[in-house]
Order: structure tokens, then C-alpha cells, then sequence
């Protein structure tokens, strides 16, 4: 497994469903990007509600745009230190096979 797989952990003062919605923006970015269809089979992303921990697999284009643009919009709405990255090859890939 790569190290290219991102977890990005948030604040607990940030709603969820801010993040899931803000990832849903970013995803809809990338299908404008390559095409929905290219979109749909190369992301591959976890969202861990309980730990507010959200994974993307940056290993394609598509994966890696969406990593790219997920993180520019959360920084705009929510500020850098509302949020860390780590790069990751286990317990991330763990979540993304689920």
C-alpha cells in the first residue's frame, strides 16, 4: 500500500455534516474535472464520523484532485488549524477496503 492515502482530522467544533458536505463540493469538482464516470471508479474515500477522520486514496488523478481540492476548500471554510494531514499506508488503507 502507498503512502499516498491522506487522513484529514478535524476539530470537534466542526458539525460532520459540514465536512461530508464540503467533501460532496470538492467530489463534484473532480467529476467536472475528468467526467463522472472517471470520478466514480478512481475515488476511493472513508468518512470515520466518530473519530472525524475522512480518508482519500490520492493514488490516481482523480484521487489526488479531490484530495487537492477537499483541502483548499476546508481551509477556506474552517482555517489550517481547524484540521491536520497525515500521510498513511495501514489504518487508512484499512478503511477504505471497508
Amino acid at each position: 500500500m502507498s503512502d499516498n492515502i491522506l487522513i484529514f482530522k478535524f476539530e470537534d467544533t466542526i458539525p460532520i455534516q459540514d465536512l461530508i458536505d464540503t467533501l460532496s463540493l470538492a467530489r463534484i469538482g473532480v467529476e467536472s474535472l475528468h467526467g463522472a464516470a472517471k470520478a466514480q471508479i478512481e475515488i476511493r474515500q472513508h468518512i470515520n464520523e466518530r473519530e472525524r477522520r475522512i480518508a482519500i486514496d490520492a493514488t490516481t488523478d482523480c484521487g489526488r484532485d479531490l484530495a487537492k481540492l477537499f483541502t483548499g476548500f476546508a481551509r477556506k471554510e474552517y482555517g489550517w488549524q481547524a484540521f491536520t494531514i497525515e500521510r498513511s499506508a495501514d489504518s487508512a488503507g484499512q478503511e477504505l477496503r471497508s
